[in-house]
């Protein structure tokens, strides 16, 4: 956010148009997860309207989804679904870069999670995992993994949950995802617990700590 606040005060000297609205999407997540979901959305709407106006779908699907993911986080379900739907509707105008509607899909599954409209959840998170094992973008298919993971755990389907969680495990190890990983080592041992193998809901616990422990080590020697 520092360095971001640093480049504002020359946006205005950028001409490469992706990088700019790469600013502003960024801006927008950041105030997201600092709970400032106010001026989240006023560098949403902003940058959204600079995609608009110069044609740039694909940023214009990310910037929706984003604001989508804002609303989610104010609790404006509805407006939120607006936002989403509204973000798939652009794919028929993308050409290389539909990966970026697999963020869309998980984001609009969770929410429907949250609306406890399960068949609806189920149907685009399952729509996430078959666009993120089409297109190459691991980041986003680990993400739609989890979050149908999350959904198998939410709905008591322990079994099913493992399979989605093994691989997006797989996927972190293999790219460094450190935060999914811990997520996903405590939602995959909270599966073992509920099935009955302890031996594999300790195993996971084990691993979880020594990876805890790791990045408190990694942060005291930065």
């Amino acid at each position: 956010m520092q360095t971001l606040d640093e480049l504002w005060g020359s946006i205005q000297d950028i001409n490469i148009l992706e990088v700019k609205l790469n600013m502003y999407e960024l801006k927008a997540t950041l105030l997201n997860q600092k709970k400032k979901y106010e001026k989240a959305l006023q560098f949403a709407k902003e940058g959204l309207f600079i995609a608009r106006e110069n044609g740039s779908h694909e940023k214009g699907v990310e910037l929706l989804t984003v604001w989508g993911n804002i609303l989610q986080n104010a609790n404006d379900y509805m407006t939120a679904e607006n936002c989403y739907n509204l973000a798939l509707r652009l794919e028929g105008k993308l050409k290389d870069k539909k990966y970026v509607l697999v963020s869309t899909h998980t984001q609009l599954g969770k929410l429907y999670s949250k609306m406890k409209k399960w068949d609806q959840s189920y149907e685009h998170l399952t729509t996430a995992v078959a666009k993120g094992r089409k297109y190459n973008d691991a980041h986003r298919f680990c993400e739609s993994l989890v979050a149908l993971g999350d959904y198998y755990l939410e709905t008591g389907k322990h079994q099913e949950a493992i399979q989605p969680y093994d691989e997006a495990l797989t996927i972190t190890n293999q790219y460094s995802f450190l935060r999914l990983k811990e997520r996903i080592l405590l939602n995959l041992s909270e599966c073992w617990k509920n099935i009955g193998n302890h031996e594999k809901y300790i195993s996971l616990l084990v691993e979880l700590q020594s990876e805890l422990r790791l990045r408190e080590q990694n942060v005291a020697q930065a």
